[in-house]
């Protein structure tokens, strides 16, 4: 099958906060399970990975674009019992969720491309090559490999946008600005 990937990710800094990878089609639940990626510490112990993940706490701002899994009563529900504000996109706009599409775009490169199995982006672009039949990764395995990558490369490369490192400009900005725990690890687990 397709895995989707459902990111969440801070535009100021170009962290990846928290994911939610599955076989299942994005949802609400998709969208719960990314926010609560994101808000929960990352253990990462035993992946043999050479960076931390520092990012955890429930932001102030969360930007969603205008898909139906964004607006769900139980994510108002979420929005309202932990305290953030989502705003919506205009739609019909799509260079305003550019940060976010450049990452997706940067992943789609760095991590499939050359992956046997891989979907393509439309039926024109697969053409004759049957992605069923040439499929070699398991889902744990791609989430394995994404963290890798988010982890090890993505947060510690130079972005020319950023015009530094993220994991870098990360620091800088909890140091500046602060970063809120969460209040309630019963909220998170009740409402994600």
């Amino acid at each position: 099958g397709r895995a989707w990937l459902t990111l969440v990710l801070d535009v100021k800094t170009r962290m990846v906060l928290g994911m939610h990878v599955s076989f299942e089609v994005p949802s609400y639940a998709s969208v719960q399970r990314a926010l609560a990626h994101a808000f929960w510490p990352k253990d990462l112990t035993g992946m043999g990975l050479d960076n931390p993940w520092p990012c955890e706490g429930v932001g102030k701002i969360v930007r969603c674009d205008h898909g139906r899994e964004f607006h769900s009563r139980s994510l108002a529900m979420s929005e309202l019992a932990l305290g953030f504000t989502i705003l919506y996109t205009p739609g019909r706009q799509p260079w305003m969720k550019g940060r976010v599409e450049r990452v997706f775009g940067t992943i789609g490169v760095a991590v499939f491309d050359l992956e046997h199995g891989k979907t393509f982006s439309n039926s024109l672009k697969r053409g004759e090559y049957n992605s069923l039949k040439t499929a070699r990764m398991t889902l744990s395995e791609l989430k394995h490999k994404l963290v890798k990558f988010i982890v090890d490369d993505y947060h510690v490369s130079y972005h020319d946008g950023l015009k530094g490192v993220p994991l870098e400009e990360w620091n800088r900005t909890v140091d500046l600005d602060g970063v809120e725990g969460v209040r309630s690890w019963d909220d998170i687990r009740r409402l994600t």
